[in-house]
């Protein structure tokens, strides 16, 4: 059985992602701090919020104890975007915006990671970005 947890499944891609996985008969677990939109016949949900440790470790702890291993694979989607010119953004929106975009992957891929190196098997992670990182747009400073 192909296993995936998605992180930020609340979100379009997660949404999407999740369909055509469990089209193709992958066993999804699913995280987001927004549970209440999610399909439950797609799988089983955790509400969290992925970019602190411990919230991105508990995460994996649980992927791990329902799958009795790490999932195959994680998708990382989970992320926040903020649109203000630079100069009227606050310091705590940018922290909240790098705490979501930054933070969470790196809590994810590490806690990922250190479950794949201690089952001794192999993995996949997948993580999302911002077509923001690559083209300039207009008051997107917080985020690129």
């Amino acid at each position: 059985m192909n296993t995936v947890l998605i992180t930020g499944a609340s979100g379009g891609v997660a949404k999407a992602a999740a369909t055509q996985l469990h089209d193709a008969g992958w066993e999804l677990l699913r995280v987001s701090r927004d549970i209440d939109s999610l399909d439950p016949a797609l799988g089983p949900v955790l509400p969290a919020d992925v970019s602190s440790e411990d919230g991105a470790q508990n995460a994996l702890d649980w992927a791990c104890s329902h799958f009795n291993s790490p999932p195959m694979a994680v998708i990382h989607t989970a992320g926040s975007s903020l649109i203000a010119p630079i100069a009227r953004t606050r310091v705590d929106q940018y922290r909240a915006v790098m705490a979501a975009n930054l933070d969470s992957a790196f809590f994810v891929s590490r806690a990922y990671a250190a479950a794949v190196q201690k089952s001794n098997q192999g993995g996949s992670l997948v993580l999302f970005s911002s077509v923001v990182a690559r083209v300039g747009v207009a008051n997107h400073a917080a985020i690129a």
